[in-house]
């Protein structure tokens, strides 16, 4: 579980990276590799491959939002719904936890410490049903 975490921690870094600075990916370290070289020689999984692969004018047409529900979903994800929270969009919410793979959620809602939770508690002015069940689904 940890090197999945590991993953989905480089994955977000590796869509931030490229979205700052897509020429980063045709760049050489002192060896002559370059990071997809590097990346498929360290075994690295499907997702960092993919990225890596990109040229940079193949980065530069794709959005940060696009990269990152390609690339890192986790963080993809924990974003939208933190975007409901906020908006109070809690059937969105719901939605997401009904129609989505339970690993997905799951990992979603693990995400960063439970910010999801900590979200819901700083946009709950008053409790409604539909909040409070949203945070009942999010610590089960």
């Amino acid at each position: 579980m940890k090197a999945q975490t590991h993953t989905r921690s480089l994955a977000l870094v590796g869509v931030q990276w490229i979205n700052l600075n897509p020429e980063a990916l045709i760049t050489r370290d002192n060896n002559g590799d370059t990071p997809i070289g590097i990346a498929r020689r360290s075994g690295a999984c499907a997702e960092i491959i993919g990225l890596l692969s990109h040229t940079p004018e193949a980065a530069r047409s794709l959005d940060v939002k696009e990269m990152l529900r390609l690339y890192a979903p986790v963080a993809y994800w924990m974003d939208e719904m933190a975007g409901w929270i906020q908006s109070r969009s809690y059937a969105d919410c719901h939605k997401f936890i009904d129609e989505h793979d339970d690993e997905l959620v799951l990992e979603v809602l693990k995400f960063n410490n439970s910010y999801l939770l900590q979200e819901v508690a700083q946009f709950s002015q008053e409790h409604s049903d539909s909040l409070v069940f949203l945070a009942l689904r999010m610590i089960h």
